[in-house]
């Protein structure tokens, strides 16, 4: 996929490394907001990415949207995640990590 324009959130973290080393003769159109990214795709054909955190599901729901899902698979687009806590926290962080485990499943 290197080479084509895509739409993405601004301040990506890790994966603006993983993106720029990936696809070096892209076009990444960088928006600052939910709200202009969301926009630009509601009326545009550009490919985004989402991670198995954070998905399209607003913009799924809108009913104009006809995009499809595909996962990448690369070893160079997995990244494993750590979570460190005291213990005395664990009651209060449970269901927080029981909603994350239970979104990463679906993509495992």
């Amino acid at each position: 996929i290197d080479g084509i324009s895509v739409v993405t959130l601004s301040n990506l973290g890790i994966w603006q490394n993983v993106i720029n080393t990936a696809m070096p003769n892209s076009k990444f159109m960088s928006q600052n907001t939910v709200d202009n990214f969301s926009e630009i795709l509601s009326h545009s054909q550009f490919p985004f990415f989402t991670t198995n955190l954070t998905s399209s599901k607003e913009l799924q729901e809108n009913p104009g949207f006809r995009r499809k899902e595909f996962f990448i698979k690369d070893e160079s687009a997995m990244i494993d995640y750590y979570i460190n806590y005291r213990k005395e926290d664990k009651r209060e962080l449970n269901s927080i990590i029981s909603k994350i485990k239970q979104i990463w499943e679906k993509y495992m």
